[in-house]
């Protein structure tokens, strides 16, 4: 089972910041101090940037738990998709009062919008058919990568509370596909995904789906 905990890039290199090299540790200061730059960047060029070999950036990845650069890339991709989303949603806010206090205020504001918008759009059959679907499964796994992946760690978290045989999954590897491959019919498939969405996940629910596998999915 994989856990959420320092899913972010940034955090990851903090924690590994003590064990790194010399050569790890400047690559790191590097990505750390451009990753707006990096998210687009092949192995070679990225070399060439920070000044370290080749074998240097090929290595990086593992050593921040990830399993290949393409993996490191994502992870950088979706923060830098998460800085520019907000730096968006902020230069839309007017103009007039731009203390701090008045720019949280104006975001609280408009998620409650978001969230009376929603108690009137919901469907209340679609809520029941959804939880009487978890309530019946034998075992249900919960999949979200990349930053969705705290909401997937949280809800696996809270539905074990009350439920056994629950698991989640935060990112996709070869062991996830087999388990796909195996579910019965009392096994039950949760998929998280908001815009940008991750490919691994479309990817892995596709499979899932040609297999017959029951899903269910909370998206925008």
């Amino acid at each position: 089972m994989l856990h959420a905990v320092g899913h972010d890039f940034l955090t990851r290199v903090a924690v590994a910041q003590p064990t790194l090299t010399p050569k790890m540790a400047r690559l790191a200061a590097f990505v750390s101090d451009n990753y707006v730059r990096v998210a687009f960047m092949s192995t070679r060029e990225l070399a060439a940037a920070a000044g370290v070999s080749l074998a240097t950036v090929v290595r990086f990845p593992a050593v921040l738990g990830y399993q290949n650069f393409d993996a490191l890339r994502g992870s950088i991709q979706d923060r830098v998709n998460f800085d520019l989303t907000a730096v968006e949603r902020l230069q839309q806010l007017p103009t007039v009062n731009r203390s701090p206090a008045a720019l949280l205020r104006r975001i609280i504001d408009a998620d409650c919008e978001s969230l009376r918008a929603l108690a009137h759009t919901f469907s209340e059959p679609q809520i029941e058919r959804f939880n009487n679907a978890v309530l019946a499964a034998e075992r249900v796994t919960i999949l979200g990568f990349r930053y969705v992946s705290p909401l997937a760690t949280f809800f696996g978290y809270s539905l074990g509370k009350i439920k056994p045989n629950v698991q989640w999954y935060t990112q996709a590897d070869s062991s996830l596909y087999d388990r796909v491959r195996l579910t019965d019919d009392g096994d039950l498939f949760i998929v998280l995904a908001f815009a940008r969405y991750s490919a691994e996940l479309v990817a892995l629910a596709r499979y899932a789906h040609r297999l017959g596998v029951r899903l269910l999915a909370i998206t925008d």
